[in-house]
């Protein structure tokens, strides 16, 4: 990590498997539930464990690994918020490398599909599906810009990768409307809740 021009290597390093101590018990307690509520089939525990590993992938690429640095470290001596932390250089993404837009457009596209599928009363209209994902975009960018600032990680808040994702996010709205009226489906198939 670079801070006013200076590099530090962080004392410990979280990686994502933190993140299962929270998703396991939460995994298994929406699965006990439809199990005692009559409505477990293999369709809706697929949609589950699709979710859950979707959300896990997804904290994966964008929080981890946090960079944890002792006390007194000699990285603190800068003060806080001393790395490049944004880009509002909107021009920046036609300088992207193609596998970095295929990246962030895909990001959160499952995202969209898997909320409308599970939660069919909640995320399958246009408005609150896409203002979920407008929040998470934002979540998770304004997340990095914190973490960034606080040393706890190297990202920054990139209005590029908002577009991409929110335009990703679209995609997946798209494709979960196009995919419904061509199969057919129930809308409680894979609804957990």
């Amino acid at each position: 990590m670079m801070i006013n021009g200076h590099g530090f290597g962080p004392d410990y390093l979280i990686d994502a498997g933190a993140t299962l101590i929270i998703l396991i018990p939460l995994f298994f307690y929406i699965l006990i539930r439809q199990f005692f509520n009559g409505h477990v089939t293999i369709v809706k525990v697929s949609g589950l464990i699709a979710f859950f590993l979707y959300v896990y992938a997804l904290l994966s690429v964008t929080f981890f690994p946090i960079m944890v640095f002792k006390w007194g470290s000699k990285a603190y001596q800068y003060g806080f918020g001393k790395q490049y932390l944004a880009n509002f250089n909107v021009l920046e993404l036609f300088q992207y490398a193609p596998s970095q837009i295929i990246g962030n457009l895909v990001l959160l596209l499952p995202l969209s599909i898997l909320v409308a599928c599970l939660w069919p009363n909640q995320f399958s209209q246009a408005r609150p599906n896409m203002i979920l994902g407008g929040l998470t975009t934002l979540g998770i960018e304004t997340l990095q810009l914190l973490m960034s600032f606080f040393y706890l990680g190297n990202r920054t808040f990139d209005v590029n990768d908002l577009i991409l994702n929110i335009v990703g996010y679209l995609i997946g709205f798209g494709l979960y409307k196009v995919s419904k009226s061509i199969f057919k489906l129930s809308p409680d198939v894979f609804q957990i809740l």
